[in-house]
């Protein structure tokens, strides 16, 4: 079922045959394939599929980063999810996260990539709320607030956004940034901006 024509009954067969035996490579092997050149909806199913799996990052990051360029967004919506598991491997993936988050129907899931990261994807994160894209500060802002406490060292670009953002009247990103500050001040019992 693995070699089968139908791309679509390859993944799951994949899907399966991992599902049965964790350590076997020929289901990521298969996924992978499928990734670069199946059509529409079996590419979509390999990168959900590959969500799940958690499959080794050497062989997955390459492939999973060539889908962030992919035609369908959905495709690419699980190509960022997947990339987000891999926190061991942070420094090859923050770059691509933030470059996704660009992307107005990627930037949620980029900015939950991003946050399941943590720590290492914070200078990033505040490099993103300090740019000249406003889908990209809005998904720093998302990650930041949900890394929580952790992320103290954003504070200062928060406030300093916070600011701005009422200065421009500009109440979506007010009213996130000020939700990201009682966040990352949360456990400090710091309620101040």
């Amino acid at each position: 079922m693995l070699n089968d024509r139908n791309q679509g009954v390859r993944v799951k067969a994949a899907e399966a045959i991992w599902k049965i035996d964790r350590r076997t490579y020929a289901p990521v092997q298969v996924l992978l394939e499928v990734l670069q050149e199946g059509p529409d909806e079996a590419r979509r199913d390999a990168a959900a599929v590959l969500v799940q799996i958690n499959a080794e990052p050497v062989i997955t990051i390459p492939a999973l980063t060539k889908a962030l360029k992919d035609k369908d967004v959905e495709v690419r919506r699980n190509s960022v999810k997947a990339l987000g598991q891999f926190a061991e491997k942070a420094e090859g993936v923050i770059p691509n996260l933030m470059e996704a988050m660009k992307e107005p129907a990627l930037r949620d899931t980029a900015a939950e990539a991003l946050a399941t990261i943590g720590k290492p994807a914070i200078p990033a994160l505040i490099q993103g709320v300090y740019g000249f894209n406003a889908q990209t500060r809005l998904g720093a802002v998302k990650a930041l607030g949900k890394i929580g406490p952790e992320a103290r060292e954003a504070l200062e670009a928060l406030n300093n956004l916070y600011y701005r953002s009422k200065k421009e009247m500009n109440a979506e990103l007010e009213e996130e940034v000020d939700k990201a500050i009682q966040r990352v001040r949360k456990s400090a019992g710091d309620k101040k901006k």
